[in-house]
């Protein structure tokens, strides 16, 4: 047997992973609907791969993993599919809409027995996850081979650590038309704009909330023991509402927080813009009553947004922090549609960027650089510190 046979053949591919947005949910809303739209997705897949000259090689679970002799033939590939995926989801209530993410790498392979093996399947697969609903990421080396082509447009979004994955990852998203770009490059830069603008107005509020604090320090002990009493209650009684309604509508990427001073309320920004600017139904109706809590809320709140510590390197985004605004102020323009009462004067916002991390809400003071770097240490704290939080207090 010679070394090809016993190792198999050893080549360079494109590989894409699809998979289905919240799939383990339909499963346990409506397992009959959730294996139909099942169908529907791999038909729909199987036919634009093969339309491409692609290799399914395998399907997991809900999942496709194809193998493509081009990265063209791959990106193209993956903008057919979301685009026949927006056609079909277009007429389609939320419950029998179908949302994928796709990720795309092209590297070494050993193929052996029909099956695909190697760091380049390893790559691509952990590319995928990062991709928004209905999106589409594509690595370094996927670009390079495409950048030259005018019909395929792509726009740089940092770098990544991938799980288990030496160095970081120049990550590109791809997009599925040219209107998609221009609505999202036009859109960026414009609340960008409008972020740097809110930002030098919140820090005024900042400073009004700091003084309002030094003058209530003066009221009488016993006067303050009593109102700290009976906040405490209205704040004790608000963490379990917020409890209930976030059990109910079972959203995991909500968690409500009963701090020393007040009350938590984080969305992860993963959660918020998992489809870019458009929010859906279930999203939507979390917010609309997040806007009802906070309009009868008799203290204050402060919605303040937040990052990991990954460096954002883009002509777009320079820096987490202006990430952070442009995200807190397109959060906090949805809210004043929708009908928060920011008139009451009680309602601020502030920028933390990366250094105040989920685990260091109830610290006494700023965490350090090391402890910052210690809660951001996997991809999942970095997922939970990207976030939004509501603070309600007194």
């Amino acid at each position: 047997m010679t070394l090809s046979e016993s190792s198999g053949q050893r080549k360079i591919s494109a590989i894409m992973f699809t998979d289905i947005v919240g799939y383990s949910k339909m499963m346990t809303m409506d397992e009959q609907n959730a294996f139909r739209l099942l169908e529907i997705h791999d038909d729909i897949c199987e036919k634009l791969i093969a339309g491409r000259n692609g290799r399914l090689v395998k399907k997991i679970g809900d999942s496709i993993f194809a193998e493509f002799s081009s990265s063209l033939d791959a990106s193209q590939c993956a903008i057919e599919i979301q685009n026949e995926l927006k056609t079909y989801n277009s007429d389609k209530n939320a419950e029998d809409q179908i949302w994928v993410k796709i990720g795309i790498h092209v590297g070494d392979v050993v193929e052996k027995d029909g099956d695909l093996f190697g760091e380049g399947i390893n790559v691509a697969s952990r590319i995928q996850p990062l991709a928004e609903r209905g999106g589409i990421c594509i690595s370094n080396e996927v670009f390079r081979s495409i950048q030259n082509r005018k019909e395929i447009l792509a726009a740089s979004l940092g770098h990544y650590e991938l799980k288990n994955i030496l160095e970081k990852w120049n990550i590109y998203k791809l997009f599925t038309s040219e209107e998609e770009y221009h609505s999202w490059a036009e859109l960026t830069y414009s609340e960008k704009l409008k972020a740097e603008r809110k930002t030098r107005i919140f820090r005024s509020l900042s400073i009004a909330l700091i003084v309002i604090t030094i003058l209530l320090i003066n009221i009488p002990i016993l006067k303050q023991t009593y109102v700290s009493f009976i906040h405490n209650k209205s704040l004790d009684k608000l963490f379990v509402n917020l409890e209930g309604m976030v059990d109910e509508m079972e959203i995991n990427e909500v968690t409500p927080r009963r701090a020393k001073e007040g009350v938590y309320l984080s969305i992860t920004s993963d959660y918020l813009f998992s489809a870019g600017l458009d929010y859906d139904r279930e999203q939507q109706t979390i917010l609309d009553s997040l806007i009802n809590y906070i309009n009868s809320f008799d203290g204050f709140v402060s919605l303040n947004g937040h990052s990991d510590n990954v460096p954002i390197r883009t002509q777009i985004f320079p820096s987490n922090y202006e990430l952070t605004g442009y995200r807190t102020s397109f959060f906090l323009r949805n809210m004043l549609v929708n009908g928060l009462d920011y008139e009451s004067g009680n309602i601020s916002t502030l920028f933390w960027g990366d250094k105040l991390p989920y685990n260091a809400l109830d610290f006494e003071g700023m965490p350090t650089q090391e402890q910052i770097e210690l809660f951001n240490q996997t991809p999942q704290d970095r997922a939970t510190n990207r976030r939004i939080d509501i603070y309600f207090y007194y």
